[in-house]
């Protein structure tokens, strides 16, 4: 009964992957963080959920820091320069301008 009280939300997921090819959903509540993943499993296999602290914990660098080789799930981080996506990533100070 649970998962078919998701459909709403799930169909909607669905229909964004469908016409813009997404596989992660950012969540800023950690209640639907929480309830979200088992209802994309079911009805969006494939997109992932993940929480905006994640997100934002993941892309963090402070100075001085250790470099990481796993992300806050303890996933393997992708080599750096080289992008799951195919997009350029550029280093802070890599433009023309100087």
């Amino acid at each position: 009964m649970r998962l078919r009280g998701g459909f709403p939300r799930a169909n909607a997921v669905k229909h964004v992957r469908e016409k813009h090819n997404v596989n992660m959903l950012a969540c800023i509540c950690a209640i639907d963080r929480a309830v979200l993943p088992p209802l994309m499993n079911y009805w969006v296999p494939g997109v992932e959920v993940a929480g905006v602290h994640e997100l934002v914990g993941n892309a963090l660098v402070m100075t001085g820091e250790k470099e990481r080789k796993v992300n806050l799930r303890g996933e393997p981080l992708d080599v750096q320069g080289e992008d799951p996506l195919g997009c350029q990533t550029k280093e802070v100070g890599d433009d023309e301008n100087g």
